[in-house]
């Protein structure tokens, strides 16, 4: 109880066929059109063109506020870890250390003096 697929209709590859036509030309500068087998270009109207670069501009202009942003966003991370380190560093020099570590580099010092004299 197989059923074959029935072959397209030719009205249906042709309809087919314009629309992916249609939807290439809206995409590119140059739409090419097919009339013989050398390909033509169809060269856009003025305002056409001045759309089209219109909407390059403002994609170009919408990747480059991402970009800064992106970039704004990890300069703000890593200048967080830089002050979080430094607080860090500074909370650890001015706490008090062990008095014998204190003195054992107060004897080392002294005995260093002491031999290049």
């Amino acid at each position: 109880m197989s059923q074959r697929s029935e072959p397209l209709s030719i009205e249906t590859l042709l309809q087919k066929q314009r629309e992916e036509k249609e939807a290439a030309s809206k995409v590119n500068l140059f739409c090419w059109q097919v009339h013989s087998l050398p390909l033509q270009p169809k060269f856009l109207s003025k305002e056409e063109r001045a759309k089209l670069a219109i909407a390059k501009r403002a994609q170009e202009i919408k990747e480059e506020r991402e970009r800064t942003d992106r970039t704004r966003q990890e300069r703000e991370v890593l200048e967080r870890q830089a002050h979080e380190l430094s607080e860090h560093d500074r909370h650890s020099r001015y706490t008090s250390q062990p008095t014998s570590r204190r003195m054992s580099t107060t004897v080392f010092s002294y005995a260093a003096l002491s031999s290049t004299i």
